[in-house]
């Protein structure tokens, strides 16, 4: 059966990688993604612009957890990290007077 880029892509994938790893680039992926938005929050002085980037943080934090905790590495090495990383971020926004 010839497959398209999406599938032989996601072939070669699990090929090569554990669903355990997957889920803890997924995370950290999700996690880099929250980081953004809280930094762009930070950076907006537009007050629904910033409510906007603040609501798409918290999705985006969401699924960082999830998805880190799904990688089930010792001690949860992923899960820890992506949460102090994330939170370093939010920090930035709370620094402002924000409440997420």
């Amino acid at each position: 059966m010839k497959h398209d880029k999406g599938v032989q892509a996601a072939i070669e994938e699990l090929k090569s990688k554990t669903y355990q790893g997957i889920e803890g680039e997924t995370g950290r992926k999700w996690g880099d993604r929250a980081c953004a938005c809280f930094w762009f929050a930070s950076q907006e002085t537009d007050p629904t612009k910033h409510k906007h980037w603040l609501m798409e943080a918290e999705a985006y934090k969401e699924e960082a957890i999830e998805h880190s905790a799904k990688a089930q590495d010792k001690g949860f090495k992923t899960l820890n990290e992506v949460a102090a990383k994330v939170e370093r971020y939010q920090d930035l926004t709370e620094m402002k007077g924000d409440v997420t």
